[in-house]
């Protein structure tokens, strides 16, 4: 029989503006972007869980969120140093956050236990500015250097273990990311390498763990205090000849939270946690092929790899982790079917050829729980564009 059962019914609508005047002056050395942008949400939901041998919970809830920002972005490149730029960027922000809570517990004797609902109000500001410097060496080669500050606004969070932890809330994150780069282009174009370095230093770092371990469906995030993401992607694209096409893209990524303060002890508790979904290695490499045009249309075979290290999948708990894996998928395509109105493609694809079986997330429901990737597939796809 089944270990957990949810059910869930949820209304949500939103509404977003956005406003953009776009230009250049000082005959096109500069060019600017002015913004401004304002998001509305409304949510309510009631949702009931079961999970063997633990009470029935049943939850309703109701969210309200609203957003402000201005922001403006400038480029400008100097008479004095050809080739050279420096783009800078200043985003105001506001975010209002409203959110009520009502859950009752029933027991498996039937005993309902009502606590008492739980409302939160608060709201915040920010200014995240953005600095970047660049220099085109050749026509095809570009050198750069950024610096951006961001920020995630706080909220409160709907499935909270106490009424206590879901009124507190949490407060935004913040982060100072850092990024030095080569975007080249070799051999008439046939040939193209980037490179980018990159360092995100996380303050008040929001988390979400699990709080019961019986019970998935039950989490508490708190600003977690200091973390670091640091490493460097290469991606490379290179084109033979026009009816052939070679990609690869490989990135290292070093991710981890650099303090945590114990609120009893002060200690710094931070090798206590996992950085969730930051594997070390990805991979992925492609092959596409164009045939040449027929009366039917234009073949094509495409065929790509991808492959993942393993990953922690749990912040608090070490032995949820989605062990590594990779997939090989391949299609083949007919483009351009002149049957007249528009473009239509027919394609017929395999995925996960390999049959690979692997995680793509684990996690606690009173017992090891995970949900698998998708086994072998294949099918036929049409499509049209007009």
């Amino acid at each position: 029989f089944p270990v957990f059962l949810t059910a869930f019914d949820q209304d949500q609508r939103q509404w977003s503006e956005e406003l953009q005047l776009i230009g250049s002056a000082l005959d096109k050395r500069l060019e600017y972007t002015l913004g401004a942008y304002f998001f509305d949400e409304k949510a309510a939901s009631f949702d009931s869980s079961v999970s063997a041998g633990r009470p029935t919970t049943l939850r309703s809830a109701t969210v309200h969120n609203t957003a402000w920002a201005l922001y403006g972005q400038a480029t400008y490149r100097p008479a004095f140093i050809e080739g050279a730029y420096i783009t800078g960027g200043l985003r105001w922000s506001r975010d209002e956050r409203q959110a009520t809570l009502d859950q009752t517990s029933v027991a498996l004797n039937g005993t309902q236990t009502v606590r008492p609902q739980g409302r939160g109000d608060n709201n915040f500001s920010d200014y995240s500015p953005s600095v970047i410097v660049g220099y085109d060496v050749t026509r095809d080669v570009n050198a750069y250097a950024k610096w951006s500050r961001g920020y995630k606004t706080g909220g409160y969070n709907l499935r909270a273990s106490s009424l206590a932890s879901f009124t507190k809330g949490y407060g935004p994150e913040r982060l100072d990311s850092f990024e030095v780069g080569l975007k080249s282009s070799w051999l008439n174009n046939r040939l193209r390498a980037n490179i980018a370095v990159f360092r995100a230093n996380y303050r008040d770092i929001q988390v979400n763990i699990q709080s019961d371990p019986l019970n998935p469906a039950v989490t508490d995030i708190f600003n977690a205090g200091q973390a670091r993401i640091q490493g460097f992607e290469l991606d490379l694209t290179a084109k033979p000849s026009r009816a052939l096409t070679f990609t690869a893209n490989y990135a290292y990524l070093d991710a981890g939270y650099r303090r945590i303060i114990d609120q009893v002890t002060g200690a710094n508790i931070a090798a206590r946690f996992n950085f969730v979904e930051a594997p070390r290695h990805t991979l992925a490499v492609g092959a596409q092929w164009t045939l040449p045009e027929t009366p039917l249309g234009v073949p094509g075979v495409d065929v790509d790899y991808y492959m993942q290290s393993r990953k922690f999948s749990s912040t608090s708990d070490v032995r949820y982790i989605v062990g590594d894996y990779g997939l090989l998928n391949a299609r083949v395509s007919l483009s351009d079917i002149p049957v007249g109105v528009g473009r239509w493609r027919l394609s017929a694809y395999g995925r996960n050829l390999t049959d690979k079986q692997y995680y793509i997330a684990n996690f606690s429901a009173g017992l090891p729980a995970a949900f698998f990737g998708d086994p072998r597939s294949y099918g036929l796809e049409l499509s049209f564009e007009y």
